[in-house]
């Protein structure tokens, strides 16, 4: 280091050197400690290689604490004092914190490599455009005049450089697809009959009549340009009549002008009509079976194959109402057909019927029961049999409506009998019931709809004239049915004789 450079350095040091150890230069020994040793002519020369006044830092002679430590002693220009050049890769400062490159425009492409920094729409990875007269892609080179196709026309001035029969003012040709004179006003067809359909693909351009997809008429011309003007004249179906003759469908054999209407849901007769009964062939109670195949299109339960039930009616559609052997019938002529009397051969035995003391299920419940103990005490130890008028009514009002059933009275025919009591008005009907003691009976009605009402009649006999009881009901939504605000009613009722 020449002197001249030394003091800047030693007064910088100064700091430094008053805690360095004082034995420095044992032996002679030059170290990088700021202390002149005897092998050095100024201090720590030895330490300085290219001279710059920063010293070695990758000598290990150099103390840590120095405070002048160079980053690289070969290079005079790379110092902690230095100033950072971008895009050399070298740390020229000898601070690794300093960027060598940047990226003004935030393209990705640092300025080292970028040819335009201040352009993010330029660099290297970038693809050259056409016609802009920009060097996109950096390549020193704009190919923005290039003519492929040879036809006198630019890339940038033809709309098909790979083509040189296309190009600006040439020959627009018909019917190719191509615009031949890169002006997309310029028609490529035209249609000349207005049918919609161009001369490119009209058979007949001349005749609006004729074109492809069109109906074939009967005029002898070849309107849907199949290339048979006589199409129209053949019986396609084989069913003996033609288009032009007045067949409606002739791919279908069972369809001609006049031919029977089957049910089937065309329209055979070509009248227009699918008309194979008088109410068309329709499904009016959506059960699967068109009108003309089903024996009852008004009854959905009524439909060809179906299952038959007890309910008098030809479910099936069979012809029969034939829900037992004997069919639906009533041999007794007591107003319950077969499948639901226990015996249709006597008149006296019928569902709901009155029991009576003669050892027969009267009523059809399974038991012969005038009586707790079996008809064969018929006399009982008491005798209720006759009408009890009951003196109260039960009275519920819903959102429905405003309903009054009064239970207007009992009728016993016998001791321990079945019970009957009558309600009105309409719908209401007979409650059905029966004894659970010698003085205790129940009797029920239930409507049954989206909303089942259960009636229920109890009551017990206090005298052989005084009875008391009580007269509730219920109701339960069935399905998706509701009861609007209706809620359970139990009313007290005397009765009698």
């Amino acid at each position: 280091m020449r002197p001249s450079h030394l003091l800047p350095v030693l007064l910088l040091l100064l700091p430094a050197l008053t805690a360095c150890p004082v034995d420095v230069s044992i032996g002679g020994i030059a170290r990088c400690d700021g202390v002149l040793q005897g092998s050095e002519v100024t201090v720590d020369d030895l330490f300085d290689e290219d001279g710059d006044g920063w010293f070695d830092g990758n000598n290990p002679d150099c103390i840590e604490t120095y405070a002048l430590i160079d980053c690289d002693d070969t290079a005079p220009d790379i110092n902690p004092g230095g100033t950072e050049e971008l895009c050399n890769d070298i740390d020229d400062d000898c601070d690794v914190d300093t960027p060598d490159t940047e990226d003004l425009d935030a393209d990705g492409i640092d300025a080292c490599t970028d040819c335009d920094d201040l352009d993010p729409n330029r660099s290297p990875a970038f693809a050259e455009l056409h016609c802009n007269d920009i060097d996109d892609d950096c390549d020193d080179t704009t190919p923005d005049t290039e003519d492929l196709d040879d036809d006198g026309y630019t890339s940038c001035e033809d709309c098909d450089d790979l083509d040189g029969s296309v190009y600006p003012d040439g020959t627009e040709v018909l019917c190719n697809d191509v615009d031949d004179d890169c002006d997309p006003s310029t028609v490529d067809a035209i249609d000349a009959d207005g049918d919609g359909v161009d001369a490119c693909v009209d058979c007949d351009d001349a005749n609006p009549d004729n074109f492809p997809g069109n109906t074939e008429a009967c005029d002898g011309l070849d309107n849907n340009c199949d290339g048979l003007a006589e199409s129209d004249w053949i019986d396609h179906d084989g069913d003996g009549q033609t288009v032009c003759e007045g067949d409606c469908d002739d791919d279908e054999p069972d369809v001609y002008l006049g031919a029977p209407e089957l049910c089937e849901g065309a329209d055979n007769d070509c009248n227009g009509f699918i008309d194979a009964d008088p109410a068309g062939e329709v499904d009016i109670d959506l059960d699967g079976s068109l009108s003309c195949e089903d024996c009852n299109d008004a009854d959905a339960t009524n439909t060809p194959g179906g299952p038959e039930v007890c309910d008098g009616l030809d479910n099936d559609c069979n012809g029969l109402s034939d829900f037992d052997l004997i069919g639906e019938v009533d041999v007794d002529g007591d107003g319950a057909i077969s499948c639901l009397d226990c015996d249709d051969l006597d008149v006296n035995n019928t569902p709901g019927g009155i029991e009576v003391c003669d050892g027969f299920d009267n009523d059809c419940d399974g038991f012969a029961d005038f009586d707790l103990d079996g008809e064969t005490d018929c006399d009982g130890p008491d005798d209720y049999s006759g009408n009890w008028t009951l003196d109260s009514t039960a009275s519920y009002t819903c959102a429905s409506g405003n309903f009054n059933v009064s239970t207007s009275s009992i009728t016993i025919t016998d001791a321990y009998p079945s019970v009957f009591a009558t309600a009105a008005p309409t719908p209401f009907g007979t409650f059905n019931g029966s004894f659970s003691s010698p003085t205790d009976f129940s009797a029920s009605f239930v409507i049954a709809g989206l909303c089942e009402e259960q009636w229920t009649l109890i009551g017990s006999f206090t005298g052989p004239d005084d009875v008391t009881g009580t007269l509730s009901v219920n109701f339960v939504p069935l399905l998706s049915g509701f009861c609007y605000d209706c809620t359970p009613q139990s009313l007290p009722f005397t009765a009698t004789r």
